[in-house]
């Protein structure tokens, strides 16, 4: 495993990977990375990440719910975000599927 790039390169390695997206979605992408960082520093080198990221999608789909059971929201006006979560999923699995090791598929 190679040595991680300093924060500052990595954050503005970031900025290009989320110039996508929308303003107030990245500003929030960047504060959870240095917030990431200043609480685990490079640990992420040593890290399945893309399973990691899988729980994080089960978690926004938990959230929406408590919103619809708290009454936060109407669970109609969910079904989208819902829909878009589970796309989000299966790219997500495909991911990890695509980027185990030769080895690791066989077994």
């Amino acid at each position: 495993m190679t040595d991680a790039p300093p924060l500052a390169e990595q954050i503005e390695l970031l900025r290009l990977f989320t110039a996508d997206l929308p303003p107030s979605l990245r500003e929030l992408v960047l504060e959870r990375y240095r917030m990431g960082y200043m609480q685990y520093g490079d640990a992420w080198l040593t890290r399945d990440n893309l399973a990691e990221a899988q729980p994080e999608v089960a978690d926004a789909i938990v959230y929406i719910f408590q919103a619809v059971i708290s009454e936060q929201v109407r669970s109609k006006r969910t079904r989208r975000i819902r829909a878009a979560l589970g796309t989000v999923w299966v790219y997500l699995s495909a991911l990890c599927v695509g980027a185990r090791k030769p080895e690791e598929a066989e077994a």
